[in-house]
């Protein structure tokens, strides 16, 4: 509904560009279509976009979301710059070595990625238990 609403009152549309500079979106792996319209419309003509994202995290493709969407911005708007974190500050370097072994066989990805532990060596090899 708010899609249509925006693609047919121009004057609101208007006034939600103005109101807001940039258009924020987290997680953006995980946006359906009628999401990235929205966020589109919103943006455009100026395409002031911040989006965060990681296409090995999508996990609402059930859903209708598509990590395609995140991975497609830097076609459909020339003026995109992306940083690649390959830095993982939340696990230890044995879950994050299985992850990435995990992740490189997955089909489709678009963006190569090496990540790394930044809390160096593990302890010990177990991922789960004592």
């Amino acid at each position: 509904m708010p899609i249509k609403i925006l693609a047919e009152q121009s004057e609101l549309k208007a006034k939600y560009r103005e109101k807001y500079k940039w258009v924020l979106v987290d997680e953006y792996q995980d946006v359906t279509l009628a999401e990235n319209t929205l966020v589109r419309l919103l943006a455009s003509p100026q395409d002031n976009l911040f989006l965060s994202g990681d296409e090995d995290e999508a996990v609402f493709e059930s859903k209708g979301a598509s990590p395609k969407y995140l991975t497609e911005v830097s076609f459909k708007v020339p003026q995109t710059r992306c940083y690649t974190l390959e830095r993982n500050w939340r696990s230890n370097s044995a879950i994050v070595d299985h992850a990435r072994q995990l992740v490189s066989t997955l089909s489709g990805r678009t963006t190569p990625k090496d990540m790394v532990s930044a809390w160096g060596s593990s302890p010990t090899t177990a991922i789960i238990g004592p």
